[in-house]
């Protein structure tokens, strides 16, 4: 767990338009390429938090919202893979 994560796995409280740095040095780069909006998200945790549009224009992160909480996002755990060992007659995780 780094230092910008949430503690727990569940965390449907978090509101990812905080995170939306209005001074980034991307934003510019950005605009001059002709991207509008972006969406932030979160990204760590069983359920991250909620998501949300932002404009590559504004002052501050509520300035910049297109539309907040959009989406609430979940990380699936990865697939296990489990093969039997014909040998022992024993399944491997």
């Amino acid at each position: 767990m780094s230092h910008i994560d949430e503690r727990g796995e569940m965390n449907p409280n978090v509101k990812s338009i905080i995170s939306y740095n209005t001074d980034s040095e991307f934003i510019p780069t950005f605009r001059f390429n002709v991207i509008s909006v972006a969406e932030t998200t979160p990204i760590s945790g069983q359920i991250s938090g909620t998501s949300s549009v932002m404009e590559m224009e504004g002052w501050n992160c509520e300035d910049a919202a297109h539309t907040v909480d959009i989406d609430i996002h979940m990380n699936w755990p990865s697939k296990m893979n489990r093969k039997f060992d014909y040998s022992t007659y024993t399944a491997k995780i």
